[in-house]
């Protein structure tokens, strides 16, 4: 595999994958008689067969062999056994598509929820929370390459919001007041859903001043919810409005 690779760097290659995307989550240790203690494929269509999943785990299987185990005595195991990362993987249930393009979006989503040790289950989140996050997604990378940190993907996933770290606390902020970190909006003109930053420090929802603020006072703009966070890791939705 590593002439292969190595191959690819002389001469001029362009590589384009149309194949889907599903996620692996791989714990190895080459230390231990079993390297690969734990295999997890989540695949958001799980309808297909497992061609595809089995292709790519055997390609990691010989990256693994090949760069990382390949000076250890373990590495015998995969040597061996072409099939021993098969005989270890599992294929989790996890949230599931109802379309045929939305693959690349629902393992970012899985990504996101494993680096927050959040489990992965069917219910975790629904294919309405994607549609609305690639809307977002869209507007907020084409004005911003950075857009996509903690605290924004997190207005999107209602999993990620209680394990989310908390936003910086402002020295008025007391016990039990709340912090407004987003505001999901809708317009007449356009339906996209976007989110903007905003900081109140309150008991109730914010006023007209804060709307004004945040730069959400444009005529024909419907606020639907908010995120906010009280106190210490708390986050919920507060309620319903429209002004």
């Amino acid at each position: 595999m590593r002439d292969g690779l190595q191959s690819y760097a002389k001469s001029d290659y362009r590589f384009i994958s149309a194949a889907r995307t599903f996620v692996v989550d791989i714990t190895f240790d080459i230390r231990q008689p079993n390297v690969l203690p734990r295999v997890n494929a989540f695949d958001s269509l799980s309808s297909t067969d497992r061609r595809r999943a089995t292709a790519v785990l055997h390609k990691v299987q010989g990256f693994l062999s090949g760069f990382c185990f390949y000076k250890s005595g373990h590495n015998q195991s995969l040597l061996q056994n072409p099939d021993y990362i098969m005989q270890k993987a599992e294929f989790r249930h996890c949230p599931e598509q109802t379309n045929r393009y939305d693959c690349g979006l629902f393992a970012v989503a899985v990504v996101w929820h494993l680096l927050c040790d959040n489990e992965i289950h069917p219910s975790v989140f629904p294919q309405v929370h994607i549609d609305t996050f690639r809307v977002a997604l869209l507007h907020g990378l084409s004005s911003n390459p950075g857009w996509a940190t903690m605290d924004n993907v997190s207005c999107y996933f209602p999993a990620l919001a209680t394990t989310a770290p908390p936003p910086p606390q402002s020295a008025d902020c007391g016990p039990g007041s709340l912090e407004v970190c987003g505001i999901n909006v809708s317009t007449k003109t356009n339906t996209d859903d976007i989110v903007s930053d905003v900081a109140a420090h309150k008991h109730g929802p914010p006023t007209a001043l804060d709307i004004m603020k945040a730069g959400l006072h444009k005529k024909k703009t419907h606020l639907k919810y908010y995120q906010c966070y009280r106190g210490v890791r708390e986050w919920k939705t507060v309620r319903k409005f429209v002004t």
